[in-house]
């Protein structure tokens, strides 16, 4: 006869500590997919000329600032 390997059933006690598998939270429902599709009707209608999109650009990031704040040099910073 073969031996097995042994394989512990859920709830059984492996070297201290639990072998539960936490349950399934209920999924959280996105509206990603629907974001998306309002999207690129958004770019379709400015392909076509019918709307004009607004550019929104970033605010600029003052890494100086922020490299004094946490006390680094360039190359530390770089590292980081």
């Amino acid at each position: 006869m073969e031996a097995r390997p042994f394989i512990p059933q859920r709830g059984t006690l492996i070297s201290g500590r639990s072998d539960k598998v936490p349950k399934k939270t209920a999924v959280k429902k996105t509206t990603l997919g629907a974001d998306l599709v309002e999207g690129m009707k958004l770019v379709l209608a400015h392909q076509r000329g019918k709307i004009e999109l607004e550019q929104v650009w970033p605010k600029p990031v003052d890494v100086k600032a922020i490299r004094r704040r946490v006390k680094m040099s360039q190359a530390e910073f770089s590292r980081a």
